[in-house]
């Protein structure tokens, strides 16, 4: 800004690490003028608080070095040893930097961090050097929000940020492990090499794994080895856990996550990620043999079945609020009916696609599909006291786009005739869920539980 080129002493006689200083004062008035637009409501606030940061960056611009003090002080004592007369030299005061709270500082470090993320450069820490280089507070604070979200991919990058955290860690006192890291993203072939690592994870919030890697006779030992070296750790504090690309999920998958991380809050597991439909037939009917996508009825009888068996394992989780089972609830005979008939009706007949209601065939099946899932969704609601959302991967988000309805089932209902189709489904809430899994509400009223496909208004919990 213009007030600081004006008062700030020249490039030759300013040190390196006091350049380092202006550039990020440069920074610093732009962030907390952005900080004030986003936190203030009235425009004379928000003059008044930008009118403070322009003073600000006039008292840090016009801070004399040490250096240029001490050489004004001995000018002055070198004139008083010229007079006859003893003259008492009176050193020029120095002036302190003003301290700016932390919490502010912090804030102004989590806005620049939050740009950089999101930025496309290759290389998102290098808006952010000249923050971290400034001062060893603002250091701390860059790597503190800069290192919150782990996402690994590769075995290189997992163990340059683990020395990274060692480093890090080192200069904390009195506190073991990487408390600054919250979010943890990782596939399970590069964690699981060096699973003693994941116990210096001391502040794990949100877990994400990916077992795409895994097979269906390893996905089992695999998951608790992992758990095992995160029970200590991270276990009371973890509320989010998400797995991905599972060869299967079964009672005992469950049973082993709730009773490792009973302080749950919201948990997603899916394995139809593995179904390949971007391919031709043939690679569609091989990755149906890599996992178990349709559980009935090859592993359980009905759907209410397979709910019951779900529910019963996850009860050790009181808190679970939000949960994702991401197995299809209608029968696997679905996939192959549609497999023998879909080439005689699409234009590429080599090329796979999955169940749809743009199907005639595939359609006589939505009802009965859309009604397991309703089905399943109830007994869940009901064995776990608190569950607000309950989701499926479905082939019948939403019964298709020209269908302008919403299925809702109640506690009581009876097998037959429990879907009742309610007409007034608004269009945007249809296409928040084009993909191939849907959602389920579920609401608590007067001792009864209800669920439908669509979220409940304030009127209708009241």
């Amino acid at each position: 800004m213009s007030i600081i080129t004006q008062t700030s002493p020249s490039a030759e006689t300013r040190p390196k690490r006091v350049t380092l200083h202006y550039a990020f004062i440069q920074l610093l008035v732009e962030k907390c003028t952005d900080l004030s637009r986003r936190q203030t409501r009235s425009q004379a606030e928000l003059a008044y608080r930008y009118k403070g940061y322009r003073t600000l960056a006039r008292l840090l611009a016009n801070r004399r070095t040490s250096s240029q003090l001490s050489e004004r002080k001995r000018h002055f004592q070198a004139i008083s040893r010229t007079h006859s007369l003893p003259i008492r030299a009176i050193a020029e005061p120095c002036l302190c930097s003003p301290v700016l709270p932390t919490e502010l500082l912090d804030s102004i470090v989590h806005i620049a961090v939050t740009d950089a993320l999101s930025s496309n450069i290759p290389d998102v820490f290098s808006p952010l050097k000249a923050i971290a280089m400034a001062s060893w507070t603002l250091r701390e604070l860059v790597f503190r929000h800069y290192l919150r979200t782990l996402h690994l991919t590769t075995d290189t990058q997992w163990a340059s940020m683990y020395m990274l955290l060692l480093s890090l860690e080192a200069r904390q006192d009195g506190s073991r492990g990487f408390t600054c890291v919250k979010n943890l993203s990782a596939p399970t072939k590069i964690l699981t090499p060096k699973l003693t690592r994941l116990a210096m994870f001391t502040n794990l919030q949100d877990l994400t794994l990916n077992f795409s890697s895994e097979g269906l006779s390893t996905q089992h030992l695999c998951a608790k080895r992992i758990f095992q070296n995160l029970i200590d750790s991270s276990a009371l504090k973890l509320t989010c856990l998400t797995l991905t690309a599972l060869p299967r999920i079964d009672a005992s998958l469950l049973r082993v996550i709730s009773l490792s991380f009973p302080g749950i809050v919201n948990l997603y597991l899916s394995c139809t990620e593995r179904l390949d439909f971007s391919h031709c037939w043939y690679c569609l009917e091989q990755s149906m043999d890599l996992a178990v996508h349709c559980p009935i009825p090859q592993r359980y009888l009905d759907a209410q079945d397979m709910a019951t068996s779900f529910a019963e394992a996850l009860r050790p989780i009181k808190n679970l609020a939000n949960l994702h089972l991401g197995v299809y609830v209608s029968s696997d005979d679905l996939i192959y009916t549609h497999m023998a008939h879909a080439p005689q009706y699409q234009d590429d007949t080599q090329r796979a696609s999955p169940p749809s209601p743009e199907c005639d065939i595939c359609t006589d099946m939505e009802k009965e599909v859309r009604h397991n899932e309703l089905a399943a969704s109830l007994i869940m609601a009901q064995k776990l006291k608190s569950l607000q959302t309950m989701g499926w991967s479905s082939f019948f988000s939403f019964g298709g786009r020209e269908m302008d309805s919403k299925g809702e089932m109640i506690e009581g209902d009876q097998e037959e005739g429990t879907a009742d189709e309610t007409r007034g489904l608004d269009q945007d809430k249809m296409e928040e869920q084009c993909e191939l899994r849907t959602k389920i509400w579920v609401l608590r009223v007067n001792g009864r539980v209800r669920v439908r496909r669509v979220p409940w208004t304030v009127a209708q919990r009241a």
